[in-house]
């Protein structure tokens, strides 16, 4: 994660590229290596782990909160969010959310639709 976090690219997609390695283990958080990508990185280090084909991309932390939930309640992760709900396997349903506010919720609910509208705001 070290690698993610220091948003070494070409580390990272050496690791990717690895049959051996799992991009799925997590810290103890619960949190995986895309969970902290999106958080510490740019754009292409999140593409790097949507496009090796390894990433579970509705894995969820101790907390129960996905990839997705956790890019919609940070305003500047907008592109994130929206790269996310272009992966077809992306599931805006998977998730705890008991902790959340309405408005919270009502961002995660309205997010693939307003994927479809890039100029409106998910938050």
């Amino acid at each position: 994660m070290c690698a993610v976090q220091t948003s070494r690219v070409p580390a990272v997609q050496r690791l990717l590229s690895l049959p051996e390695l799992d991009p799925n283990l997590t810290d103890n958080d619960g949190e995986d290596a895309f969970m902290n990508a999106y958080r510490f990185a740019d754009s292409a280090m999140v593409d790097l782990f949507i496009n090796s084909g390894k990433y579970n991309v509705n894995a969820e932390n101790l907390q129960g909160e996905t990839a997705l939930m956790l890019s919609v309640l940070q305003d500047e992760k907008e592109e994130v969010t929206q790269r996310l709900l272009q992966v077809p396997d992306i599931d805006s349903t998977l998730g705890n959310r008991d902790s959340w506010t309405e408005a919270q919720k009502t961002s995660l609910r309205l997010a693939p639709e307003q994927a479809n509208h890039p100029s409106s705001t998910l938050i």
